[in-house]
């Protein structure tokens, strides 16, 4: 665990000796989230209203088998929840088009700001991290919409479906985990000074997945407990929630910035310890 170690005193270093470009990043990072957050509460406004046009024009619909074979018109029942549907699938693309556009243009900003925070970088070396950014982004998102969409399309079943939910929910969790780790591990080389250096360095790094996921695992624990209190603090004073906020955002800072060193550290010992063996095999030779 020599690297963990490493890793932590690297971590604290960065934060602490360039005060002025952390709090850039501090407020970058809350802008980030804020306008995310804007806009899923939003859109979920909207969404609830165009559930409510789906819902009540359903329940009001008169569909028994009885009326149906009088030959009672439906047709009237169901155009509202048509236009409801319809509503409701164009404000569902309009919130992932914004959300996914936010994140492929921030997202790399923030860790092009985090890699300068650890050691500086010109504005050229920023600027390819952004565009590699952009790259992984595109892929993770990508990634990401085609497991979801297999996951609910193959597990999904109808007639089950309170059970089939929790289930194909599950999975997709998972499975969105998983390729959330593999972005965080390339994007950690996003440094790299070519595009063929950085598919060397990220190839090697999913190959020690076993090294690398306690670091992982340590990140999400941290977020996933400071969110939690926060989410759960309703009762709590106004200034303890302030206090949560600031120290979520701290948090998530300081776990990529712990990430970023840890790969790092992880892929230079290995790298040293490959090619250590690679001369004491040429020399017993």
């Amino acid at each position: 665990m020599n690297y963990l170690t490493a890793s932590l005193i690297r971590t604290k270093t960065a934060l602490f000796s360039q005060k002025k470009l952390f709090l850039l990043l501090f407020l970058l990072q809350f802008l980030f989230i804020g306008l995310m957050a804007v806009i899923a509460l939003n859109y979920q406004l909207r969404l609830f209203n165009d559930l409510q046009q789906v819902i009540d024009p359903l329940q009001k619909a008169n569909l028994d088998q009885a009326s149906l074979e009088a030959g009672n018109p439906v047709l009237d029942d169901l155009l509202p929840l048509l236009r409801g549907y319809r509503q409701l699938s164009v404000h569902v693309r309009q919130l992932a088009w914004w959300l996914a556009l936010l994140f492929l243009g921030g997202n790399g900003l923030l860790w092009g700001l985090s890699f300068s925070l650890i050691q500086k970088r010109p504005l050229k070396e920023l600027f390819q991290i952004w565009l590699k950014s952009l790259a992984l982004g595109g892929l993770f998102l990508a990634a990401l919409f085609i497991a979801v969409k297999i996951i609910f399309n193959n597990w999904f079943d109808p007639e089950e479906m309170a059970a089939s939910l929790k289930l194909s929910f599950k999975i997709a969790v998972g499975v969105s985990l998983i390729i959330y780790y593999l972005f965080l591990t390339a994007m950690a080389q996003a440094n790299s000074k070519s595009w063929k250096e950085f598919f060397k360095k990220t190839s090697f790094s999913f190959s020690r997945i076993y090294y690398f996921t306690p670091i992982f695992l340590i990140n999400l624990s941290l977020i996933g407990g400071s969110l939690y209190f926060i989410l759960t603090g309703n009762n709590y004073p106004l200034g303890l929630i302030l206090l949560l906020i600031i120290l979520f955002f701290i948090i998530i800072i300081a776990s990529r910035i712990f990430w970023l060193t840890a790969v790092n550290v992880g892929f230079s010992a290995n790298s040293n310890a490959n090619i250590n063996a690679k001369i004491l095999s040429e020399d017993i030779k």
